[in-house]
């Protein structure tokens, strides 16, 4: 039965792997560049030397331009090329989510959360654009899991490849700094509650040496910080609704009900912090995995009110969204996409609504007559049905409809070739 089981789970988990690539392969080079696509792959063009140049003194970091310059000299400058470099990183996101839900959570969590961010229409819009959003997706997610199995194992290797992925999400973009902030703060959260303490010294190392390695680039990130914001601020409130809606509906969902349906998520959203903090109190409640029966032969319950990583999903997710409310506080204009470090806890925190909804119920109903007891995982299908189904709508207005397409830039540079 066991062996069934895992059968079964490892199939789910290749069925959504499929999903995420058709979703974001499909229509890959149907829309035109935009201006910014455009630039990109402009500057990505230039020989190595000038690309530096160009990025010392603009407000970039270098490495997507340079991943971009040398995918270019092996794949081609055309659009479908150039789209799958992004396409690749948001692939790679969805694997390591499940990981990361799978580490915190469970089995069941990490299968959820990596179907919710597969058929998530957020990532599935900056995974066929031309720029750096979805190899923050990747790169960041991709800190945060290895920095888990950091405290968990404490090997050389893991250290080195979180230190190169940490200097990675900061050569990237600079609001990708939030991730490897966040897991900073959670160690030391954790270190207050008498928690890998051990570990203080290589911790400490490892820090050390990506401010090493991004010294070269400190001058730059201080320049861009003291510059003056180039987008209109907007009240922060306003900020997290647009973000709420970016991150539930996409970047285009052109109906009235938009509104509606993202108070909806919002709802399963907080359910999932609840499903947080009962998982961390209460792990027995949302059927969880104690961190450490996955590399051992204890299989004890974790201690009630102190399971080792209840805390790193709520830090990782608060971290950005109130740097966010920060910025805003202090006069500067944000884009939504600029904190895609917070979609993966997002779509972590609706699939533990998900699976609340079945195993808190379950308990509730449990004493109730019997048909009373299949009402739970109706529940919980009906909120992932919920999503499924938003996201369908989602992307088909993404897919199909013109009125929201990118500007026709590739029209217009025949028209002008032409004439």
């Amino acid at each position: 039965m066991a062996k069934r089981t895992t059968l079964i789970h490892w199939l789910l988990l290749m069925a959504i792997l499929l999903l995420a690539w058709w979703l974001r392969l499909y229509a890959l080079d149907r829309q035109s560049f935009w201006s910014d696509e455009g630039l990109t792959v402009h500057y990505a063009s230039s020989p190595v030397g000038e690309l530096l140049q160009r990025l010392t003194v603009g407000f970039h970091n270098p490495l997507y331009f340079f991943g971009l310059h040398f995918w270019m000299d092996l794949a081609g400058q055309s659009d479908w090329a150039i789209r799958f470099y992004s396409v690749f990183f948001s692939m790679l996101a969805v694997p390591l989510l499940y990981l990361l839900g799978r580490q915190l959570y469970g089995r069941s969590a990490g299968l959820l959360a990596a179907l919710i961010l597969a058929v998530n229409p957020f990532a599935v819009y900056y995974a066929q654009e031309a720029r750096m959003y979805a190899q923050v997706l990747a790169l960041s997610l991709g800190t945060v899991a290895l920095f888990l199995l950091v405290l968990h194992r404490n090997r050389f290797v893991h250290w080195l490849g979180f230190v190169v992925l940490t200097s990675a999400c900061l050569y990237t973009h600079y609001f990708a700094a939030f991730a490897p902030i966040a897991m900073a703060l959670y160690y030391m959260v954790s270190w207050l509650r008498g928690q890998n303490r051990p570990l203080l010294a290589r911790w400490l190392l490892a820090h050390l040496a990506v401010v090493v390695l991004y010294a070269p680039w400190l001058t730059n990130a201080l320049d861009v910080a003291s510059a003056p914001s180039w987008q209109e601020p907007v009240p922060f409130w306003l900020l997290l609704w647009n973000v709420l809606i970016s991150f539930s509906l996409g970047e285009v969902f052109p109906f009235a009900s938009a509104s509606r349906l993202a108070i909806a998520f919002a709802a399963l959203f907080l359910l999932g912090c609840g499903g947080m903090y009962c998982h961390g109190r209460l792990p027995q409640l949302t059927g969880g995995a104690d961190m450490r029966s996955l590399n051992s032969t204890d299989r004890r319950p974790a201690d009630r009110g102190n399971w080792p990583h209840s805390l790193l999903l709520p830090i990782y997710l608060a971290v950005p969204l109130l740097a966010m409310i920060a910025l805003a506080l202090s006069g500067r204009g944000i884009l939504e996409k600029y904190i895609t470090v917070a979609l993966p806890p997002f779509c972590l925190t609706l699939a533990l609504s998900v699976r609340m909804l079945d195993s808190v119920m379950q308990r509730v109903f449990h004493h109730f007559p019997k048909p009373f007891r299949y009402l739970p995982p109706l529940l919980a299908a009906g909120a992932l049905g919920f999503i499924l189904a938003t996201d369908a709508v989602a992307l088909h207005a993404y897919y199909t409809d013109v009125r929201y397409f990118r500007h026709d830039y590739r029209g217009v540079a025949a028209h002008i070739a032409t004439h």
